[in-house]
C-alpha cells in the first residue's frame, strides 16, 4: 500500500469516527471537510485534525504538525477536503 493509499484510509477511517454524514456515498476526493456542504463543524475540525495527526505520526513514526502558521498562510486551506488534506500530509511527511 502507498503512502498516499495509507494517508487516504487514516483520513476516512477518523472522518467516520468525527462526522455523522453518511460517506460511504461520496467520493473521497470530494468530500468537503467543513463550510457550505461540509461534513463537519469547525469546531470538530480542529479536533478532527489533531486526532488525525496523532495517527499519522503513530503510522509513520514521524513528528509533522497538520495545523501550523504554513497552513494557515497558504492562498487555498488545506483542510477543504479530503483530498487538499491528503496532498498537505503528503508534502509535510516528503519534507521531514
Amino acid at each position: 500500500m502507498s503512502s498516499s493509499e495509507e494517508i487516504s484510509n487514516l483520513i476516512l477511517s477518523t472522518l467516520q469516527v468525527f462526522s455523522k454524514a453518511d460517506l460511504s456515498k461520496q467520493e473521497f476526493e470530494k468530500i468537503r471537510l467543513y463550510g457550505h456542504g461540509g461534513v463537519m463543524e469547525s469546531i470538530t475540525l480542529v479536533s478532527f485534525l489533531v486526532t488525525l495527526e496523532q495517527k499519522i505520526n503513530q503510522h509513520f513514526g514521524s513528528h509533522i504538525r497538520l495545523i501550523s502558521d504554513k497552513a494557515l498562510s497558504q492562498t487555498s486551506s488545506p483542510f477543504l477536503t479530503t483530498e487538499s488534506l491528503r496532498q498537505w500530509v503528503l508534502l509535510l511527511l516528503e519534507e521531514k
